[in-house]
This record gives C-alpha cells, structure tokens and sequence, in this order.
C-alpha cells in the first residue's frame, strides 16, 4: 500500500495537489477544488511516468462511494497488478483513500495564531497613486470609460520603469494581463497605439506585459496562472474583468470571498507580493446614481475586500477621437483619499497612436452637468416616465421634475407622448 510501502509522495501547489505512487509509476493531480455544502469535488487527472494522461475526469473527492468509483475507473485502465498481500483493485482503492484524505487535510490546515508584532512595514507603491504592493485595486466604471485602456497604460508604465506625469512607477515590474472579455490582436493594438502615443521609437525594446487569454473563471485556473506568475517573476496581475473571472453570480455572498482566496491561493509562497488590479463594473440601479459613491456590480464584499477603489467616468459631449476620463479615488485603507486624475485619451487613426495626457480632472466629473443635459442624456436610451426621469435626477418633488421638462419642451428639445405620458427627445436629436 502506498504509505506502508513508502512510495507515496505527496505534494500541493497553488490550486493543484499531486501525488506520486513511486513503484507502480503513477501521477495523479487534482486541481478546480470546490467546496459544496455536504462535499468537495476536482478535477482529477492521472499520468504515467512516461507523461501519458490515462483519467481525466471531474469527481466527488469526499465520499467513499465516489472514491470507489474513481479507483475502479483507474484499474480498469491501469490494471495495478496484485503482490502478495493485497490485490490490486484493492491496492488502487488504497492509492485513491489516500490521496483524497491527504488533499482535504490540507484544504483544512489552519495558520495558528500568533501575537500582533510591533514593527511594520510602510506602504510601498508600485505605482504612485494607483497601485500599492500586495493591495488589491478595483478599477471602476460604466461601459466605454477606457478602463482597459488604461490598465493596459499602467501595464506598460511598470513594465518599463517610466515615470507619466503624476504616475510613478517604483521600479521595472513584471504584469500579467488576464483577459476574459477580448483577445491578444485587441491587446496588441492597445499596446501599440499607446507606444506610439508615448513616442517610443523600438517597439520590440519597449517591454509588453505578459498576457493570458482566459477560457474557464480564475478559480478553475489557479495552478496555470501561478505557473505564469513563478515564470515571469510576475509582481502585478490584471484581471478584465471581475465578472466573467468568476463566473458565478455576483449577488452571492460567497462569491467575493472564494475569489479573494484565489487569489491568495495563486500568491502563496511567492517571494514578491502579488498586486491585484480588478476591473469592474457598474450594475444599471449604480449608473442611475448622479450623486454618491458608485460601487462594482456584486455583491457588496468586492468593494470591501478591495483596499483601494478608482472610479472612472467618461466626460460628455467627447467625439470617439477624443475623450476625457476622470478618475475619482472613492476607497483608500492604504492612506488618505487621492486627489482627482483627469486623462485625455486622443485617438489617431492615421498615425494608429492613443496620446495620453494630464488634464484638469473638473473637465470630466468632477464637474457636473446642469438636470435638463442631464435629462437629455437619459432620454438618449429612450423615452421615459416622469418619475423615472425624477429618480435619474435624484430629484424627489414632482413639481421640479415637471418645470425642467416643461423648460425643454419651450427650447424645442423633448416632446411628450400623449397616448402612455413618456417623454423622449424630438426627431431632429441625436440618438446614441
């Protein structure tokens, strides 16, 4: 039997737990842990020596029938010879008790506790104001505010070592791009329009961040993203974006915190702390917010979990050559509140160039828009009710709802529609 015989070794990783049967030559992985109510399931894989897979196959690792199963799946492909005590469906079933005992004791394991210290470390920023070490940072706003965009700019800023403006990179610093919504030419033609926007005259010197498309949610990928991370000397991981990484519904409690516990789990036993930068979101109840702080579509833990939150928010009225992003630091554990950033993203087809620069952010918004542009700006979606209209503004008396709508049907601008009493833009306005 495995442990009697003292060929059995076992070992784990980073979302994956292995365990070589030295005198019979077999491998066997388990990776895609999940832990439901009543059991915990893998993704099981066996191997010979030799590197040939001969099981692959999602399984219950906790209960003893399941176990069974599994063990007489493998000697009907295996066929474990007998010795002289035991054998060999027996000796397989042994193999099978074994390793799934092992891999649960060690999903189980508890750090003890220990005495607060009274020395520190103060915060070191990989990216002043963005990005500090070890803290993970949500990247936050509506559809087309440019948030891979810029994460892909502060990509090629810590890759390289260079300093933009107020942005401070602290050293050259390897990233992993993991991108769940495009694919690598889209990468591609961000890095290059914004190499050519920062003047850089040799692509191939001017380093790229590492990128991974994804095809399964983080938690079903742990052991090939660590993998990349100990290969690459990976320090700061991009995730785009929170919701298709993990892949279950955001509303329930438990999402948030399986998915910040596999992010440790990618992390542990890292010489350098992982960084995390998360793009989020915004549900449709968070957009209607005109005032207030915006949080990521979710479960509230992802924005308490996150230790620093930077929203960005698309300023009106810019053509798709150019456009102006505010940047609003709404969370900070790390420090005091950040000032506001503005940046100006200036599209060149001809030249195939993204220029960036710093602007005054009271251009995006933290300068807010009068209610009637604000009510066109609705009505740009469609027509809508009055008291629609009053919660989009977060106005609550009827009577100033009625006299901003009654100010821009006088200009011309909306009309109302007598048969359901919705109000929409004339003809002669620009639909988006």
């Amino acid at each position: 039997m495995p442990h009697s015989e003292a060929n059995y070794e076992f070992k784990r990783g980073p979302g994956l737990f292995m365990a070589n049967w030295l005198g019979v030559g077999l491998v066997i992985e388990a990776t895609r842990i999940v832990s439901h109510s009543d059991h915990r399931s893998a993704r099981i894989r066996v191997r010979m020596d030799s590197g040939q897979e001969v099981l692959n196959l999602a399984s219950n690792i906790s209960g003893p029938r399941a176990r069974g199963d599994l063990a007489r799946a493998l000697q009907e492909i295996v066929n474990v010879p007998d010795n002289e005590a035991t054998a060999g469906l027996d000796r397989v079933k042994h193999f099978i008790e074994i390793f799934c005992a092992d891999v649960e004791n060690a999903l189980e394991e508890t750090v003890p506790a220990v005495r607060a210290a009274n020395q520190f470390s103060p915060v070191h920023w990989l990216l002043k104001p963005m990005l500090a070490t070890g803290k993970p940072t949500i990247l936050l706003g509506a559809a087309q505010s440019l948030k891979s965009y810029l994460a892909t700019f502060l990509c090629l800023l810590l890759e390289n070592g260079e300093k933009f403006e107020t942005l401070q990179p602290s050293a050259k610093i390897r990233t992993l791009y993991l991108d769940w919504e495009s694919d690598a030419d889209d990468m591609a033609e961000r890095c290059v329009r914004l190499k050519h926007g920062l003047m850089v005259v040799d692509l191939a010197v001017y380093e790229n961040p590492h990128y991974l498309r994804m095809t399964r949610p983080l938690m079903g990928m742990i052991p090939e993203i660590a993998k990349e991370v100990t290969k690459h000397t990976i320090q700061v991981i991009v995730v785009d974006s929170l919701g298709p990484a993990c892949g279950s519904d955001m509303q329930k409690e438990d999402t948030p915190t399986a998915f910040f516990n596999a992010t440790r789990e990618i992390g542990k036993d890292l010489a350098l702390p992982l960084t995390w930068v998360l793009i989020a979101h915004l549900s449709k109840e968070e957009l209607r917010k005109r005032h207030g702080t915006h949080l990521p579509y979710g479960n509230i833990y992802f924005w308490n979990l996150a230790r620093l939150v930077w929203e960005m928010k698309r300023a009106p009225g810019e053509d798709r050559s150019h456009t102006i992003i505010g940047m609003l630091n709404t969370k900070n554990n790390v420090g005091p509140i950040e000032a506001p950033l503005g940046l100006e993203f200036v599209f060149d087809e001809e030249d195939i160039s993204t220029v960036l620069q710093m602007v005054d952010p009271k251009k995006s918004f933290i300068e807010a828009q009068s209610q009637p542009d604000q009510v066109l700006d609705l009505l740009k979606d469609g027509a809508k009710g009055q008291k629609e209209i009053g919660e989009y503004l977060e106005v609550h008396n009827p009577k100033q709802v009625t006299s901003i709508l009654s100010r821009l049907k006088a200009r011309g601008l909306i009309t109302k529609n007598p048969t359901d009493s919705r109000w929409g833009l004339l003809s002669n306005q620009p639909a988006r």
